[in-house]
């Protein structure tokens, strides 16, 4: 994962750069239940005041639990190990998915900071629905998401939308996130999933 920001504050243009390199290894232990990790090195450089480079190496883990076969509950556990970097803060979130038809997909979230003192606000919540169309033949499909972000420490709100691809072997998503009250904020993410293992 890379990102690229420059901020302008008053006159004066800074920047901030990320590399992430890492792997993620999940595992099925029955009908129901899943855990995974993730390893990752990261690399983040800054011209802004108050902030400084930081890299090293992060641990996150997380849990899904399939309660119906329309609900889906999760859990995740981020930099639950990692060098001291305030850009990479200890933190927990837990997620939960409806799906009441095969094509149509409700979601809620919420992110808390676990480094942040008692007095400051924590809170990152979001909501979203995706809809799935499937071509012709049912073997692949374009995923459309449509959502929205609320972050209760800076009272900032975001709309996000995505697009996407899939099939047995592959699947590709674009999506973004822009920020609607005010500040210039836009953010474009893409991923490639490769799937192996079937027969």
């Amino acid at each position: 994962r890379y990102f690229s920001a420059e901020p302008t504050i008053g006159s004066m243009s800074f920047s901030r750069r990320a590399h992430e390199f890492g792997v993620v290894l999940s595992r099925a232990i029955g009908p129901r239940l899943s855990i995974g990790t993730t390893t990752k090195y990261f690399d983040y450089n800054t011209e802004m005041v108050g902030e400084e480079d930081s890299s090293g190496f992060a641990a996150d883990a997380g849990m899904i639990f399939r309660m119906t076969p329309s609900i889906t509950a999760g859990v995740a556990g981020y930099n639950l190990i990692a060098a001291d970097s305030s850009q990479y803060p200890r933190a927990v979130g837990v997620g939960l998915a409806l799906r009441p038809t095969p094509n149509l997909g409700l979601t809620a979230d919420g992110v808390w900071n676990l480094d942040v003192s008692s007095e400051q606000k924590t809170g990152r919540y979001g909501s979203g629905i995706e809809y799935f169309y499937r071509a012709s033949s049912g073997q692949a499909g374009f995923p459309i998401r449509i959502g929205g972000v609320y972050d209760n420490s800076e009272s900032a709100k975001w709309i996000t939308g995505g697009i996407g691809y899939t099939n047995p072997k592959m699947g590709f998503d674009i999506g973004a996130r822009k920020r609607v009250d005010g500040d210039d904020e836009l953010l474009v993410i893409a991923g490639l999933r490769l799937f192996g293992g079937q027969k």
